[in-house]
């Protein structure tokens, strides 16, 4: 890797050491929730942000997560994408009628 940036912590180096990078022209992997700990970016030599990881799950910019980054990576990981779910329920829409399964 050609960017090589320090760490905040040997144990972040120690988790980047044990995981491979991401490729660009590949999809976003699956996310859980602790994703960060398993995810590293493609060309720089540290593990994905918070944000970054929450881009690749289709959360817009806008969105706001919890200031503990364990519990942003949860709530990231447990989520389902934000694109998929709409997707989901433009599907479940016929002529402006929501289908509900009782």
């Amino acid at each position: 890797l050609s960017n090589r940036q320090p760490f905040n912590s040997k144990q972040e180096e120690e988790d980047y050491e044990r995981i491979r990078p991401m490729a660009w022209r590949r999809p976003f992997a699956t996310l859980r929730a602790r994703a960060r700990e398993f995810l590293s970016h493609p060309s720089e030599r540290r593990l994905f942000t918070v944000r970054e990881l929450a881009r690749g799950q289709s959360f817009p910019d806008s969105f706001n997560f919890p200031p503990d980054l364990s519990k942003a990576n949860m709530l990231i990981g447990n989520a389902v994408p934000p694109l998929l779910s709409k997707a989901i329920a433009m599907e479940l829409v016929v002529d402006d009628v929501i289908l509900i399964d009782d």
